[in-house]
């Protein structure tokens, strides 16, 4: 049934009832299934009335779900298209299952659907590349991320304590486990911040006295 001849049918072992057959999907592999294609066997076509399209994720298909109840019956040997709306609902295992009664009378199946990729698992231990002893430059810093599989990306700030060039920080703390490829900021320190010039500061103290002299002179004014 699932080798694209719709003039092959599935036929289940005997007292099998339900008959039914479909696909695993693998391990850790789900998919919203959106619409399945069918053709039924030449002259049974109504001993696939009702029918149902199901998906689960147990093995033992325990929490099966019916996605499509097939309850009329349509022309034999040919592809019938339907569509499915089960929105949020991902499965691993999809299947055909028959009537009560009979031993499947299927003769294709197709399944289409959006693939729900399994979360990665964290991988990949962020070392340590802060002070420990002596400070790391960036080059250094960066080397022994990218060495361990981890990206980087750079910002800069003053700092009273650590020399310039040297990293400050890092955004994720050591020995935590990320997904490979995970970015990963570090802070390098621009120095001792510089102060501020001596003519630079007169002009704004002077700018500070005459904003002060103006709103005396407006509370003056008011006053009268």
């Amino acid at each position: 049934m699932f080798d694209g001849n719709v003039e092959t049918t599935y036929h289940a072992a005997e007292g099998a009832f339900p008959a039914w057959a479909g696909l695993d999907l693998g391990e850790g592999v789900q998919k919203e299934i959106t619409g399945f294609q069918y053709s039924s066997r030449l002259g049974e076509e109504g001993r696939m009335v009702p029918s149902t399209i199901r998906g689960a994720n147990e093995p033992d298909l325990s929490d099966s779900v019916i996605l499509y109840t097939i309850d009329e019956v349509r022309d034999a040997h040919e592809w019938h298209t339907i569509d499915i709306e089960h929105p949020d609902e991902t499965f691993r295992f999809v299947y055909y299952e028959g009537p009560s009664d009979t031993y499947g009378d299927i003769t294709g199946l197709r399944f289409f659907g959006i693939l729900e990729e399994p979360p990665a698992d964290p991988d990949t231990e962020v070392p340590n590349v802060i002070f420990e002893g002596e400070w790391l430059s960036q080059e250094e810093a960066r080397s022994i991320l990218e060495a361990a599989g981890l990206s980087v990306t750079i910002i800069f700030d003053y700092d009273d304590v650590v020399p310039e060039g040297q990293v400050i920080s890092q955004s994720i703390p050591a020995g935590e486990m990320v997904e490979s490829g995970t970015a990963v900021t570090l802070t390098i320190s621009r120095g001792v911040m510089p102060p501020m010039p001596v003519g630079h500061g007169a002009v704004l103290a002077g700018l500070v006295l005459v904003l002060l002299l103006m709103s005396g002179g407006l509370l003056k004014r008011r006053c009268l």
